[in-house]
């Protein structure tokens, strides 16, 4: 799954110190922060040994393989009048998808 590298790389983070990063991190007020201080708070948690290193989650799935998509509601009231047809359970709401505008 992972390399070998990765792997020892994480076998040599100390836990109490990343819980303690992300606690100090939380105790920041990031409103009266700069965007260059926030982003070194941000670096100063995710880096171990003076080294960044992220991990992905992919994965493949097999032909066929059903996925199905899960929506909040707004009301226990059913049904509801913006879900009257199926289509409507599949296609994001209006609000919620970003539009671009030709310039």
């Amino acid at each position: 799954m992972f390399s070998k590298e990765r792997l020892a790389f994480l076998e040599r983070i100390n836990p109490l110190e990343l819980i303690e990063k992300i606690s100090k991190f939380r105790r920041l007020n990031i409103a009266m922060m700069t965007p260059e201080a926030i982003n070194k708070a941000i670096y100063d948690v995710l880096t171990f040994e003076d080294q960044f290193i992220y991990f992905t989650n992919g994965s493949t799935y097999p032909k066929g393989t059903l996925f199905f998509r899960a929506r909040k509601l707004d009301s226990s009231a059913f049904p509801i009048a913006e879900l009257m047809y199926e289509p409507h359970f599949w296609n994001a709401p209006a609000e919620s998808l970003l539009r671009r505008t030709e310039d």
